[in-house]
Formats: structure tokens, sequence, C-alpha cells
């Protein structure tokens, strides 16, 4: 592995990795894969670790999804919701 794919490398499954620190994480990789100055193999290195911290970003939104709909259920004020976060 060289130095610089060494530098891409990030453990997605860092179980103390905030949402935040994986968003800026998968955020700097989508940069250096946009620059298009990598091999190959460092870009496909680089785009598995960027998937690997997408769907924990999007499992981390779940989570946090439900437990939104359960403290709202708990009260008895809304029904879960169901639309685009965005």
């Amino acid at each position: 592995m060289s130095s610089k794919e060494s530098e891409n490398k990030v453990d997605a499954n860092d179980v103390e990795m905030t949402f935040e620190q994986a968003m800026e994480k998968l955020e700097l990789l989508v940069e250096q894969l946009e620059c298009g100055q990598m091999t190959l193999d460092e870009s496909l290195t680089t785009f598995e670790e960027g998937i690997k911290l997408a769907q924990r970003c999007r499992k981390r939104l779940d989570d946090a999804e439900r437990k939104i709909e359960k403290l709202i259920d708990e009260n008895g004020n809304t029904e879960p919701f169901e639309g685009d976060l965005e």
C-alpha cells in the first residue's frame, strides 16, 4: 500500500467516530477522487472506503430517525415521519 493510499484509508467501522467525523472524511475522499490524481488502485480503495462511510452515515441517520419516531410516539404527539429528510 502506498503512503498516499494509507493516508486515504479510514476505518469506517471505528465505533468512536461521530457522524460529523464520518461526513468530514467522506467529503475529503470525494474531493480526492474528483481531483483525478490517484492511480486506479488508489481510486478503487478510496471509493470502497467512501461507500463504507456513506453506509455508516446512512445507518446513523436511520437510527436517529427511529429514535425521534419512538420519542414522539411515546408522547403521543404525531405519526412517524415518512418523507425525505431534505
